[in-house]
């Protein structure tokens, strides 16, 4: 890892006007979700359920990936070519070079999330004096994470082989972010279907609210999308480095 390299990437990438308009995009549309679908509850949960977090999660988590494909295009662009080429008459390593390149768009998702995060932790503890956000930090790995890497190796894999498969991709995301397959979690890549449907068959609590209980085709599923994710990143990445 090039500390030199990740440092101008991240300025490059943070301070651009695309980042920073959608950036705001993505903190405005929190508060949006959050003060009208969110405060409502989910399926009949309260608005402070774990189902109901998992909801917000899903939501954000489609316009964090728009953006961060949106990042990535720019890594297969003309212009980053012709810096690959000369970068490869240098002493750098392509390899370490196209890491550091991958990890600062990984810091720059990293970043929207956490401030959306924080965005609706804020609004927990104003409008329901709710505290107990370690409640929260399973379906933050269990609906950001596996996202993430999915659709992190497939921009990769599809941008290695063609920036215009990428810009194709990016619609095709944005269509399965809006369907729900409420029964089908192999499918359900933004897990949207099942945390709206979950609740309405799974048995309630002490205090009537469903139990927050994951099936293991759900767990399956995520671990396959992780993978499939990490594959599809390796074999984009190999090829990279061959190509430069």
């Amino acid at each position: 890892m090039n500390m030199k390299i990740l440092k101008y990437e991240l300025k490059r990438l943070i301070f651009s006007r695309m980042f920073v308009i959608t950036f705001i995009i993505a903190l405005f549309f929190s508060v949006l979700d959050l003060y009208t679908q969110i405060i409502q509850g989910v399926s009949g949960t309260a608005p402070f359920s774990k189902w109901s977090y998992c909801k917000f999660l899903c939501d954000i988590n489609t316009i964090m990936l728009l953006i961060f494909m949106l990042s990535c295009t720019g890594l297969f662009s003309r212009n980053e070519q012709r810096v690959r080429e000369i970068t490869s008459c240098t002493s750098l390593p392509q390899k370490k070079y196209l890491a550091t390149k991958c990890f600062a768009l990984f810091i720059s998702y990293l970043i929207i999330a956490l401030c959306c995060i924080l965005i609706s932790l804020a609004f927990y503890k104003t409008t329901f004096n709710f505290r107990s956000f370690q409640n929260f930090l399973l379906p933050m790995l269990i609906i950001l994470l596996p996202t993430f890497v999915f659709v992190f190796g497939t921009s990769m894999f599809l941008g290695s082989k063609g920036q215009t498969l990428l810009y194709a991709w990016i619609p095709i995301v944005l269509i399965l972010s809006l369907i729900s397959f409420n029964k089908a979690p192999f499918i359900d890549i933004f897990a949207k279907g099942y945390v709206t449907y979950m609740p309405t068959v799974l048995p309630v609590d002490s205090i009537g609210e469903p139990v927050f209980r994951l099936s293991l085709n759900f767990i399956v599923s995520r671990f396959v999308f992780i993978l499939v994710g990490m594959v599809l990143y390796m074999t984009s990445f190999k090829r990279l480095s061959i190509k430069s």
